[in-house]
């Protein structure tokens, strides 16, 4: 039975906040419907909260505009409440395509050229966190815990020190954090630091990105006193845990079905029944799919036995649409499907099958389960979740896994096949070894991947991240994980 989180029961709320909605709502000629948004956000803690409750705060998109401003979700079978903020389309504009994704995006992505460090997005930004805050004020009780997530609202938790004076509250940055070098190019760099610091507990994925950060607030922010071994930032009378918490999935919603198995089949019927490497990606210039994608021409070249015998997919949900940069990426990455298909398609052959758009879970698992091999080479990333599913759906331990070196998960996965993604030799050589490596390999290699990911599941990484709101001034070697009855807080339950 899934345990309440609710004030009625006498226990802690969870309140989370984010930019992005965890639903998006399709009127049909029933009424409305809910459908999950895709991302990785989402991805993991949709499933935290229709198991504990709770509150979801996040920001109205236009199409969204009739229905009501607080609502629960899923309209199918309600778990928790959503509440939306409510911003003009110029701010949407200015906060999220301008200063999220075109200033803070590509800098901590290493990507600093790509920046444009405009006053109207910072003002934006500046304002949209300050809504954001306004309605966790609104939305909270005392006691709640709230947990906000990512760079869009790096402002908030300083925000909500003055309008919530007890709360408690903590922030996971779902990105890299670059070097300090990186990140003071940035002009308001004290100011996001403040905001962030305004939280009892930051986290990161991975101990590289925390500690990038520990040595940007040491370096540019005045006043700072710094305990990299303690994990630990006093600063304006207070303290704040940092810690690096790799997030994990919900390791049920992979485990295949009977259905999920006939589909497979039917996918490897059509396939022809030839090997198939597997990329799955929201669109973007950080992902490497170019790249990705050249290394596959380049393995056709150097092991010429495998042509007309494997197949690559790649799958890329559209994402940010409006930003000019991705507009030019999208025509670079079909530009150079068609080119390679075009340089080594047959007569009952296609080496590329490129789908641009959008699968449920239900239709991505049967891709996992005809992967022979999933090639997951972000240039940068602060986790990959991609590469977690695709362990955790095989079960037989019949795949294998290719990993960037430069995505946050490769700190967890060191049993994959870990390649530089800007080194096209390197990965089309890799993938001629995945291809023919023995089964005994694989199957050993996979059950190691696969003992960490379901051990280190979504409600693992949830009660390492609340538990940093548990502790006063005790390390983090003896601070407790919140586990409801004993302590009021949110349970994951039975």
């Amino acid at each position: 039975m899934r345990a309440a989180v609710g004030r009625a029961q006498g226990r802690r709320g969870l309140i989370v906040a984010s930019f992005r909605s965890p639903y998006n709502f399709r009127l049909t000629a029933g009424g409305w419907v809910s459908e999950r948004t895709v991302g990785g956000l989402v991805s993991a803690l949709e499933p935290v909260l229709k198991q504990w409750g709770g509150t979801w705060v996040a920001v109205r998109s236009s199409e969204h505009a009739d229905l009501p401003a607080h609502l629960d979700v899923p309209l199918e079978q309600p778990s928790f409440r959503l509440v939306w903020v409510g911003l003009k389309e110029r701010e949407v504009s200015h906060f999220y395509h301008g200063f999220s994704n075109r200033v803070l995006w590509p800098l901590c992505h290493d990507f600093w050229e790509r920046c444009h460090f405009r006053q109207d997005y910072w003002r934006d930004y500046l304002g949209a966190n300050a809504r954001m805050a306004q309605s966790l004020g609104k939305a909270s009780a005392p006691g709640d815990w709230i947990w906000v997530h990512d760079y869009h609202l790096a402002l908030v938790p300083h925000m909500l020190r003055k309008l919530l004076p007890k709360s408690r509250v903590a922030l996971f940055w779902h990105i890299p954090f670059p070097p300090a070098e990186i990140f003071g190019l940035l002009p308001w760099r004290r100011h996001l630091l403040r905001g962030l610091l305004g939280a009892d507990g930051v986290a990161f994925h991975v101990p590289l990105w925390k500690n990038h950060f520990l040595e940007t607030v040491s370096r540019y922010l005045p006043g700072a006193e710094v305990d990299p071994d303690a994990g630990r930032v006093l600063y304006e009378g207070r303290q704040t845990w940092v810690e690096a918490i790799p997030i994990g999935i919900d390791v049920q919603s992979y485990q295949p079905t009977a259905e999920h198995v006939r589909r497979s089949l039917q996918l490897r019927r059509g396939l022809r029944k030839r090997q198939v490497i597997l990329g799955v990606d929201r669109l973007d210039y950080t992902k490497g799919i170019v790249q990705r994608l050249e290394a596959f021409g380049r393995f056709l070249q150097l092991y010429p036995e495998f042509k007309r015998r494997v197949v690559f997919v790649q799958i890329a949900v559209p994402s940010r649409t409006r930003v000019p940069e991705y507009v030019e990426m999208t025509r670079s990455i079909e530009g150079t499907v068609g080119r390679i298909n075009g340089q080594f398609t047959t007569e009952d052959w296609v080496p590329i099958r490129y789908i641009y758009r959008s699968l449920p879970t239900s239709e991505l698992i049967p891709y996992y389960l005809v992967a022979d091999v999933a090639l997951v080479s972000p240039l940068r990333d602060g986790m990959n979740l991609v590469a977690k599913e695709y362990v955790a759906a095989n079960a037989e331990g019949k795949g294998v896994l290719i990993l960037s070196e430069f995505a946050g998960a490769a700190q967890d996965l060191k049993e994959a096949l870990l390649v530089n993604p800007l080194n096209v030799e390197e990965v089309a050589h890799t993938l001629g070894l995945a291809l023919r490596m023995k089964l005994a390999e694989k199957a050993e290699r996979m059950a190691r991947l696969r003992e960490r990911v379901l051990r280190r599941d979504v409600f693992w990484w949830v009660e390492q991240n609340l538990g940093l709101l548990s502790r006063e001034g005790r390390s983090a070697a003896s601070a407790p994980v919140p586990r409801g009855a004993a302590d009021g807080s949110p349970s994951r339950g039975a």
